[in-house]
């Protein structure tokens, strides 16, 4: 996405077909209103920690004293800054998955071979790249070789 995340003008959730001038003011259209984002959220966690009986000041270490573990695809995933203490375990997979409802079990045995896309949660394709796969899978299904395709999706996503 881009601008600030929560600032970001209507209509603009990619910058795929977004005009120059549009992402440049959806960089810079909230920076006169900063100064009162900033003191607002200075006074709102001052008087949260108060009223909770916090009276020392946050601490804020430069890097994390603490371990992180990390459950992910490295290479396939959007690449995130890790802190030195930061220890890859993933990916982690359950051992067991529930069985299928009765409407899966019905589609699965009605076709021998189903093509399965699940991009996950950190993926937005353009429309040229959704196309491109969307074009591959229905070129498997008319040379026979699928049957049918299932496409994951997380919840909220617009299709």
């Amino acid at each position: 996405m881009e601008g600030q995340p929560g600032f970001q003008l209507p209509g603009t959730m990619t910058s795929e077909d977004t005009p120059m001038w549009l992402r440049m003011v959806n960089e810079i259209f909230f920076l006169s209103d900063l100064s009162s984002i900033i003191r607002a959220s200075g006074k709102w966690s001052k008087k949260m920690r108060s009223d909770n009986g916090v009276l020392h000041p946050p601490h804020k270490p430069s890097n994390p004293d603490y371990l992180i573990f990390v459950n992910a695809f490295f290479g396939l995933e959007i690449p995130h800054d890790l802190p030195p203490t930061a220890g890859p375990v993933g990916p982690l997979l359950s051992p067991t998955c529930p069985p299928p409802d009765q409407e899966c079990r019905a589609f699965l045995a009605r076709h021998k071979s189903v093509l399965y896309i699940a991009l996950g949660t950190h993926i937005i394709l353009p429309h040229t790249g959704t196309a491109k796969v969307v074009n591959a899978a229905n070129n498997l299904q008319e040379d026979g070789l699928i049957d049918d395709v299932i496409w994951a999706m997380g919840y909220g996503q617009d299709v």
